[in-house]
């Protein structure tokens, strides 16, 4: 995501990368290969046939694009405190910081990371980090 303006009210461009490398569309024309199987059929017979490229679209949330960790380990964007480390003033307040995808709708831990950098801004915070290891990763640790 990025601004295309000063006006930090403007709308953004969010560039997701779907279907951005060639190893992506071969993977989506499988996967539509399979499924043209049954639905439409006989009928559609060549990859120009499924308009993939003009018609794919995501309804997935996206997460777990910004690594959240230790300000010394070098892939961390956001630190403990949802800042983003080397850049002041600014914070990560969404879906981005989570380690992994949820189950479910990522509405609510979404509202419940919101709620937590609202207490982090406020200095209502008052349990001290703790770190854990994510994935098994030695290196790797989140507060």
């Amino acid at each position: 995501m990025k601004l295309h303006q000063a006006d930090p009210f403007a709308d953004r461009v969010i560039l997701a990368g779907s279907l951005a490398t060639q190893k992506d569309r071969a993977a989506l024309r499988q996967g539509v290969a399979v499924a043209r199987e049954v639905e439409p059929g006989a009928a559609v017979s060549t990859d120009a046939d499924v308009w993939i490229r003009r018609l794919a679209e995501t309804i997935s949330n996206p997460s777990g694009t910004c690594r959240m960790g230790m300000s010394d380990y070098t892939m961390s964007l956001a630190d403990d405190q949802l800042s983003v480390i080397g850049l002041a003033g600014l914070r990560v307040i969404d879906a981005s910081v989570m380690p992994t995808l949820v189950r479910g709708d990522t509405n609510a831990p979404s509202i419940m990371i919101r709620e937590k950098a609202a207490d982090i801004i406020l200095g209502r915070c008052t349990r001290p980090p703790c770190e854990v290891n994510v994935f098994g990763d030695r290196d790797a640790r989140v507060a």
